[in-house]
Parts: C-alpha cells; sequence; structure tokens
C-alpha cells in the first residue's frame, strides 16, 4: 500500500497476498458488512460496500493489543 499515492476521489489500491487459509477467513469475515450496508439502503456496489468493511475492521477488529510487555503483543480485552 502506498498511501502517498492517493487517487483524486480520496482512494489508494490496496494488493496483498496471504496463505489460503488467513485469506478464506478474511473473506468470510467481511461478508456481514456490505450485507448490512445493502440492508440498510446502501445502493453503492458490492465491492464499495466490500472495501468499506475492510475499513470498518480496520478500526474495529484490532485482535492484538500492542504495548510495551515484554512478554509481546497479548490479546485484545473485550472485543467480539
Amino acid at each position: 500500500m502506498h498511501t502517498d499515492q492517493v487517487s483524486f476521489t480520496g482512494t489508494v489500491a490496496v494488493t496483498g497476498e496471504l496463505d489460503l487459509a488467513d485469506a478464506l477467513h478474511l473473506d468470510q469475515a467481511r461478508w456481514p458488512v456490505p450485507e448490512q450496508l445493502r440492508l440498510a439502503g446502501s445502493t453503492e456496489s458490492l465491492d464499495a460496500r466490500r472495501a468499506t468493511a475492510l475499513g470498518e475492521m480496520s478500526r474495529t477488529q484490532l485482535a492484538l493489543s500492542y504495548d510495551s510487555d515484554p512478554e509481546g503483543p497479548t490479546a485484545a480485552r473485550g472485543g467480539r
């Protein structure tokens, strides 16, 4: 991801390569949000709603809490 290459519409192209298990989990995890957006009246395309879902996940689904603990990252408290 190159955040210094922003489009005129304020978007950034993101690509990546994951192992199959992680890719399948990521795809499964992002499906509820696009459907919820559609049911709430969104007229955006499926791809746009899926992109929104990834943005929402990046803001709210933090699995690890990085702190100064010498033992390394710890599981976040609370969450889903």
